[in-house]
Formats: structure tokens, sequence, C-alpha cells
């Protein structure tokens, strides 16, 4: 195989792990919310990394603590990230999301596109999530680079954190008792 055909080989394979969710926003925001209950590494996937790394998850135990090179503070940051989606307590607080992706609302001609999606938690009211979502160069689609949550009650806080999970929203969560990290 030539150069040339083997990233080509490479570029198709990697779009085939993406699925073919990630071709338009919307699939993209659904194939999100279902990596979150089925495949977490998806998740992750779906994501771009500064999105993940503004989550503000970290590992506790960091051999490499102190060490400042960007793409290890974003593997980091990636790994803390799974191992939170992997719990089997989160997945099962994932499966109780019920979602509604609205239509596309919006492509701009940089590339970008938003999409919307009504989130409903265990009878809790139900919140809007807005996606910001960006076409990656080549043959991976679409990835999410922001998610805003809106109209969250303080019953959907825990739906909410396992909609879009961030590190506030978990130490928030743990000291109501809402959501324990501790069953892994």
């Amino acid at each position: 195989m030539t150069g040339r055909r083997s990233i080509v080989a490479l570029a198709a394979l990697l779009c085939a792990a993406c699925g073919p969710e990630a071709r338009s926003p919307r699939q993209a925001v659904q194939a999100y919310f279902a990596s979150l209950r089925e495949d977490p590494v998806r998740s992750l996937v779906l994501l771009e990394p500064e999105l993940v790394s503004r989550a503000g998850f970290r590992i506790t135990a960091d051999p490499l603590e102190g060490t400042e090179d960007p793409k290890l503070t974003r593997i980091r940051a990636e790994l803390a990230w799974l191992a939170l989606v992997k719990m089997r307590q989160y997945r099962e607080l994932a499966a109780g999301l019920a979602i509604e992706v609205l239509p596309l609302s919006a492509v701009g001609p940089g590339g970008e596109a938003e999409v919307t999606a009504r989130v409903a938690f265990r009878g809790a009211p139900p919140f809007f999530q807005r996606f910001t979502l960006v076409r990656e160069r080549g043959l991976l689609g679409w990835r999410i680079r922001s998610i805003e949550q809106t109209g969250v009650a303080a019953t959907a806080k825990l739906g909410a954190f396992v909609a879009a999970p961030t590190e506030a929203a978990r130490r928030e969560l743990r000291s109501l008792g809402g959501f324990s990290d501790s069953a892994r």
C-alpha cells in the first residue's frame, strides 16, 4: 500500500469507528447521548479535546503531576473523563435520560452548527442543552465544541450533570449527596 492509500484507509477506519452518526450535526448529538449510555469511549471521540479539558476533571493519582506538556494535560483530562463515564453508576443514570434532539437550528459559514436537545430525567422538569459543533476536516464528521444548559431546575441537577458532566457539577452534587463517585 502506498502512503496515500494507507492514510485514506486509516481515515476510513476511523470514520467507521465513529459510525455514521457523525455525518450530520444532529446525528452527532444523538450519538453523544447514545454513547453516554452504551459506549462511553465513543463520547470522547465526539468531543473536542478543549471541551473535555474545560470540564475540569483530573486524575487523582497522577505520576506525571507538574509536567506542563499540553499533550499530557489533554491526555490527563481525557483519562479522567473516561474514568467517570465508564462507571456503572454513571451509565445507569445516563440510561434514565429522555432526549429529544430538535431540528438543526443553524449552520454557520465557518462550518459551525448549533443543535438543541430537550432533556428530561426521572420526572424532573425538562431542560435544554445547546451544542455547538464544528465540522472536522477530512472524513471524521462533526465534533462537539461546546455544551450549554438552560432551564435546569434544582430537581434536574443530577440529570444535567449526567447529560454534560463537569467537575464543578460533580462536586456540587457530591456535597448534596446526589452523586457518589466511589462505586466504580
